[in-house]
């Protein structure tokens, strides 16, 4: 476990205050947003996705991710192009994506959240005060949210 210092927590904020806004927020919950994770409609152009064909009749499939274009996601599917359900991903970084060293320790997906709300201006708050103004059900409908804080 890393221990937790201000100039590691100093260094952090630099490495993290240096990125692009796209890669906050593919940092964040959502994750990378790869085309063939969507649904898509029949005939519908797909937009970053590359496929070679290999000797062996499989395909090596390069995705890049349509939200911040730094990391590609490859792929080999089996004989013919059918998806393979044990299929091993391999990712390639850009050389803008930002490495956080690993002596700062492994930074979760909420502080990004929390990072990339801020610098949009802070709309999280703002959504749940307007759902909240609009929403139909009393505090007695549903069941008190007991979660654990601290």
């Amino acid at each position: 476990m890393t221990a937790v210092t201000a100039d590691n927590d100093a260094r952090l904020a630099s490495i993290i205050d240096s990125m692009d806004d796209e890669e906050v927020e593919c940092r964040g919950p959502a994750g990378h947003s790869f085309a063939l994770d969507r649904r898509r409609r029949k005939g519908s152009r797909l937009k970053g996705v590359e496929a070679v064909r290999q000797v062996d009749g499989c395909y090596l499939v390069i995705e890049t991710c349509l939200e911040c274009g730094m990391v590609e996601r490859w792929s080999v599917t089996l004989p013919g192009g059918a998806y393979d359900v044990d299929v091993i991903y391999r990712y390639r970084y850009s050389r803008r994506w930002k490495k956080v060293p690993q002596e700062l320790g492994r930074v979760g997906k909420r502080t990004f959240r929390v990072v990339a709300d801020a610098r949009a201006g802070g709309p999280y708050r703002a959504i749940v005060l307007e759902a909240a103004r609009v929403t139909d059900r009393a505090p007695g409908e549903v069941p008190q949210a007991r979660f654990r804080h601290g």
